[in-house]
């Protein structure tokens, strides 16, 4: 019961279709599907809840909200969001993990000491984001199709626009 556990949720992403996910560091993520909020009641109630069966650090979702990952120390977990969250995939990296996230074309980022592109079931080297290599990606924001913001170790901002990198840390 997700009620009785103890610990405070750090992570709250919404998807399409009245769909939370919640997760607090180290523990499962819990997938609430038909959120709805009743104004009599001042309550909200939701008709199917899902917990993985893992213990996450952090979820990174795709841009289709139909997959979830999860980082473990040298893995990735995939999931399927349908009726039921679904494991799909273990990518094992053997390299500490920071930071995974989805890029513009929704294909998966892995940051660790490389960054690494996971495309059509293939791992390799991303080398668009190779000047960030041995850094830590803190935070990731998609601002359209052609523009993605780059949070690198919290002291450097960097802007990705139609393939050209803009440095806007000094600006």
């Amino acid at each position: 019961n997700y009620q009785l556990e103890n610990f405070s949720f750090n992570q709250i992403y919404q998807l399409n279709k009245n769909t939370l996910i919640l997760q607090a560091a180290g523990s499962s993520f819990y997938v609430f599907k038909g959120i709805a909020i009743n104004n009599v009641t001042k309550q909200i109630t939701y008709k199917m809840l899902t917990k993985s069966k893992e213990s996450v650090n952090k979820f990174a979702i795709n841009k289709k909200e139909d997959k979830v990952n999860t980082i473990a120390a040298q893995s990735v977990q995939i999931y399927k969001i349908n009726d039921h969250v679904q494991h799909i995939k273990e990518i094992i990296l053997g390299e500490h993990i920071n930071n995974t996230f989805y890029n513009s074309d929704d294909d998966l980022i892995i940051n660790a000491k490389k960054n690494y592109l996971f495309r059509a079931e293939k791992l390799v080297p991303c080398k668009e984001l190779s000047r960030f290599d041995n850094r830590i990606i803190t935070d990731h924001y998609i601002l359209n199709k052609s523009t993605e913001l780059f949070n690198i170790e919290g002291d450097s901002i960097y802007l990705l626009n139609q393939n050209n990198f803009f440095n806007l840390t000094a600006a």
